[in-house]
C-alpha cells in the first residue's frame, strides 16, 4: 500500500478557523468522554440530570 503525502499552505478566513477548531475541540472532548465510559468512569443519566439543574438554579 502506497501513502502519498501532499503538502500546502491553505488560507481561510477567521471564521472559518475558529469553526474548524471549534470542531477539532468537540471531537476531542466525544473522544475523551468516550475513554472514560470505557473505564467505567460514567455516571446515569438520572445523576447527571439531577446535576444539570441543580447548578441552572443556582
Amino acid at each position: 500500500m502506497f501513502c502519498i503525502l501532499y503538502r500546502a499552505a491553505v488560507l481561510m478566513d477567521v471564521r472559518e478557523y475558529e469553526n474548524l477548531m471549534d470542531q477539532l475541540e468537540l471531537l476531542q472532548d466525544i473522544h475523551m468522554a468516550e475513554a472514560q465510559l470505557k473505564e467505567g468512569k460514567g455516571i446515569p443519566h438520572s445523576e447527571a440530570k439531577a446535576e444539570v439543574l441543580k447548578r441552572l438554579r443556582a
